[in-house]
């Protein structure tokens, strides 16, 4: 069904590429995807970080950016699941703005990404946002 949905909105894209609308339900699409997503290889290892995050050492090694991130969420009482579909949103909130911002057709750049980067990008969550 997931597959069947982004190929008709990869069609509708290619007949409405200058579509905001289509360019919007795209995007939410996207954030259902990407956001309620459980069943990735790194699910686990991510959501095993976010509970850990509460130590204040944590923050001082690597990833220090991503870490206070999870440390705020933590501290604001946040689910994991909810985290991550919060982040989420803040992702593809940026790739929207960008798009509808500097895009002459966001419906088919926004489908184009649905298809091609959001398979790959939202295993790797840290670096998608790094890079947004």
């Amino acid at each position: 069904m997931i597959l069947v949905l982004s190929i008709l909105l990869f069609i509708l894209s290619i007949l409405f590429k200058k579509s905001k609308v289509l360019a919007g339900v795209i995007l939410i699409y996207s954030w259902l995807l990407f956001g309620f997503n459980t069943m990735n290889g790194d699910y686990e290892l991510y959501e095993r970080m976010y509970i850990e995050s509460t130590k204040v050492e944590s923050l001082l090694s690597y990833e220090a950016g991503y870490k206070l991130l999870m440390f705020i969420g933590n501290s604001m009482g946040l689910s994991f699941q909810d985290f991550f579909k919060l982040i989420a949103a803040i992702i593809l909130g940026l790739l929207g703005f960008v798009s509808f911002k500097y895009s002459k057709f966001p419906a088919l750049f926004l489908s184009i990404f649905l298809i091609v980067y959001l398979p790959i990008e939202y295993v790797l969550l840290r670096n998608f946002l790094a890079f947004s």
